[in-house]
């Protein structure tokens, strides 16, 4: 079987495992009128987005087994969280069941996750240039966690920066909204989305093996479509489509900047993946990781 019939069958089953577990739960669980309940065509497109960048993680990864479904079932998991509890906030008039969207996205990704750990079955790839820190050594533990407060810390600037550009532009409907505190906005980026998107950016990095050139590319384009592009591509209730296009060009925008930003302050240039940096620490290793999947 030929390379591209091999890409195309995986991505048909990482594709085919997402939808039909969302539609089987949408149908166990049915909460009203919400993000999750599209038109089965835009569900279907949005789907294969995630399905799209799934694949080009999984084949790339080191990882196989459940380890490698768990690790590509997080990453959706982690933004969906993210937007259900934001729209919680910003969107109290929307009557959201938000636990209960919640609940729904852990079995909904649970689920998937342990099919993809079958459609990702196979040999595992082999190692690539990859992730990697700029120390002349391994990096202690606090030296990780200060750079990842750095890239969480990031993330926050960029979406300030991208919500003074478009805010002219959706004034008026926002002004009909109970919106939270610029407080609770601020402490959403800082300890919501900005911690959350980090870890979701450094998972995929590690994953796709890329170097800090290819990454920057790699990772901009993938996040910004699992994040941003599949999200938000597809016409909802809460958002009428003038504002939808807006906050689509914001995210998509803020997260290819937030991608690069990511690539240039984790991956090194050139090294193994598993020569020096976070792939060789304790904290992305993890216990058994050594044994393999």
């Amino acid at each position: 079987m030929t390379t591209r019939r091999v890409s195309i069958r995986t991505l048909a089953l990482a594709w085919l495992a997402l939808l039909a577990c969302r539609l089987a739960l949408m149908a166990l669980l049915p909460l009203g009128t919400t993000f999750a309940e599209l038109p089965f065509a835009w569900l279907a497109l949005s789907d294969l987005l995630v399905a799209g960048v799934v694949v080009v993680l999984g084949t790339r990864a080191e990882w196989r087994g459940l380890r490698l479904g768990i690790a590509l079932a997080a990453i959706p998991l982690a933004i969906d969280l993210v937007n259900v509890l934001e729209a919680a906030f910003f969107l109290p008039q929307a009557n959201l069941h938000w636990p209960w969207l919640v609940l729904r996205d852990l079995l909904l990704f649970g689920a998937v996750g342990c099919l993809w750990s079958r459609v990702f079955g196979g040999d595992p790839a082999p190692s690539r240039e990859g992730l990697g820190m700029r120390t002349s050594g391994k990096p202690g533990a606090a030296w990780v966690a200060g750079r990842y407060a750095l890239t969480a810390f990031a993330y926050a600037v960029l979406y300030f920066i991208a919500g003074v550009i478009v805010y002219p532009y959706v004034r008026e409907f926002y002004a009909t909204q109970s919106l939270p505190s610029p407080g609770t906005v601020l402490a959403l980026q800082l300890f919501l989305r900005g911690p959350a998107f980090a870890a979701a950016c450094l998972l995929m990095l590690r994953m796709g093996q890329w170097s800090r050139g290819r990454g920057a590319i790699a990772l901009a384009a993938s996040f910004a479509t699992i994040s941003g592009i599949a999200p938000l591509l597809a016409p909802n209730p809460y958002f009428p489509d003038a504002i939808r296009w807006v906050h689509f060009c914001e995210v998509v925008g803020t997260n290819v900047v937030f991608g690069a930003l990511v690539a240039a302050l984790w991956a090194r240039k050139g090294d193994p993946v598993r020569a020096r940096g976070l792939a060789a620490h304790p904290i992305a290793e993890g216990p058994g990781s050594r044994a393999g999947a």
